[in-house]
């Protein structure tokens, strides 16, 4: 079945390239942006996005099996080229102990880090004189540099 309620799915995108598709999504934008009802096109872009990554997702599962038939080249079709790789792959150092007092360190650093970072956000502007506890010495601690800006968050209901 490659049709949903008026979607056939095999036609729903032409056989453009990585590039026109960028191309061709730009554009879309840049017509709508200039009076069209660019929100409205985001709204139907969070909704392909679910889409496709829930196809993707099962479709990764349920082809598994054609691109291991392919051998380890895989298969490209339509610009797109499919193999295969381990995933999921975990390793467990914890039974050795060298790892695992390397491992307590990095636990121990990364959560004095957090204290220090907290510590700097709450920072005046204007800073004030700190002590750094492993040398003793005074210093002038400022609040760390904020970047970022305003954007659009997108989701489905």
């Amino acid at each position: 079945m490659n049709t949903l309620p008026g979607i056939e799915i095999q036609s729903l995108l032409p056989e453009w390239s990585k590039a026109e598709l960028i191309r061709y999504s730009t554009e879309l934008v840049a017509e709508r942006s200039d009076g069209g009802d660019v929100l409205g096109l985001l709204v139907q872009a969070a909704k392909l996005e679910l889409m496709a990554a829930t196809i993707k997702d099962h479709a990764k599962v349920a082809g598994l099996s054609d691109v291991l038939s392919y051998g380890k080249g895989g298969v490209s079709r339509q610009g797109v080229t499919l193999t295969t790789a381990d995933v999921g792959v975990k390793y467990d150092y914890s039974v050795d102990p060298v790892w695992q007092r390397l491992n307590d360190d990095v636990a121990d650093a990364t959560a004095i880090r957090k204290q220090q970072e907290t510590f700097l956000r709450a920072l005046p502007y204007e800073g004030r004189m700190a002590v750094d506890e492993l040398t003793g010495e005074t210093y002038q601690a400022y609040p760390p540099a904020k970047s970022g800006g305003e954007g659009v968050i997108v989701k489905i209901l």
